[in-house]
């Protein structure tokens, strides 16, 4: 099977906008995306580099950026 980007029709969208909340609330931002690249990790088929570099088209480099880009995205 082939990896596909995380985009916000993609089935897992909801669970990385939610477990990056839970992430950020945990250990906050430390200016990096390694909580994103962790839940992106997780996911089965989700090519990580190819997510964060559309993630990054919408402002999100680091972990709460990219939070604000899912929301910015998705409502």
């Amino acid at each position: 099977m082939r990896n596909e980007i995380l985009t916000e029709d993609h089935k897992y969208w909801r669970a990385l906008e939610f477990r990056l909340s839970a992430g950020i609330r945990t250990e906050g931002c430390d200016c990096t995306n390694k909580i994103t690249k962790k839940i992106l990790m997780s996911l089965p088929n989700i090519d990580v580099e190819e997510t964060l570099n559309y993630l990054s088209a919408f402002g999100g480099w680091c972990d709460c950026e990219i939070l604000e880009a899912i929301y910015e995205i998705s409502h």
